[in-house]
């Protein structure tokens, strides 16, 4: 598996943990799942 492979499935892993988890309200949940790939360069920023 490539580096890009793991870091969507942990982002989204992550994600779907938020959002099961119900703390967060959906927007701030997958606002930080686009923000964390970006920052992990598996979404071009432009």
């Amino acid at each position: 598996m490539t580096f890009e492979q793991i870091a969507v499935g942990l982002i989204l892993a992550g994600a779907l943990g938020g959002f099961m988890w119900g703390r967060f309200r959906f927007d701030v949940v997958s606002l930080a799942a686009l923000l964390a790939a970006v920052a992990s360069g598996v979404v071009p920023a432009a």
